[in-house]
């Protein structure tokens, strides 16, 4: 991972509905190891920002692409390619060749294409990079996105116990590895001080 590119949410919800590479068997009879980006949390007509300074490449809606309405966007940082896609749109607010700052309204959120309900399909492409199982340049954009300090809870003296056996892991999916398991009964959250 590049220590230079770096994506700002580009949904007003910091909700993850689908992690890169999950559900491996649905795609793949589309040839794919699992999900290629990350859906996140965005209802219709949703705002969708710019995750990075760039260039918009494309803002349309090629016929029967499984992105539907997307826009494109390259990005160039420390003489590498990376290439943001925006997609499952309702509405593009941009226009080919226009520069955009991160955190630019860029669009509106949807389901159009191969999509099951409203909400923003985030695909980031790395010139030269390679996933196993995944068409070139994809890449989890997970690892580039940048924490949102913001969403802390507040500092409080409330304690939050494991209701059940609980396995706290380095990733957010199962096959990450195990870092602790809590008990039931165990705190799971201890007061943060401000």
């Amino acid at each position: 991972m590049s220590d230079q590119f770096h994506l700002q949410w580009p949904v007003d919800k910091h909700i993850v509905n689908q992690y890169f590479g999950e559900n491996p068997d649905f795609y793949k009879p589309f040839g794919l190891a699992g999900h290629e980006g990350l859906d996140l949390f965005a209802p219709m007509n949703a705002n969708i920002y710019a995750g990075a300074n760039g260039e918009i490449t494309q803002a349309d809606h090629p016929a029967n692409h499984p992105y539907g309405l997307q826009v494109r966007i390259k990005h160039v940082v420390g003489g590498r390619v990376y290439t943001t896609i925006y997609a499952h749109l309702v509405q593009s607010l941009v226009s080919v060749g226009q520069k955009v700052e991160a955190g630019q309204l860029i669009a509106k959120a949807d389901n159009t294409g191969n999509s099951f309900g409203s909400h923003l399909h985030l695909t980031l492409k790395i010139d030269g990079a390679q996933t196993p199982g995944f068409p070139p340049g994809i890449v989890d954009p997970w690892p580039y996105m940048q924490e949102v300090a913001k969403d802390l809870p507040p500092a409080s003296d409330l304690v939050v116990y494991a209701s059940d056996i609980l396995s706290l892991r380095s990733g957010p999916t199962t096959d990450a590895n195990r870092l602790a398991t809590l008990n039931q009964g165990d705190p799971a959250y201890e007061p943060r001080r401000a």
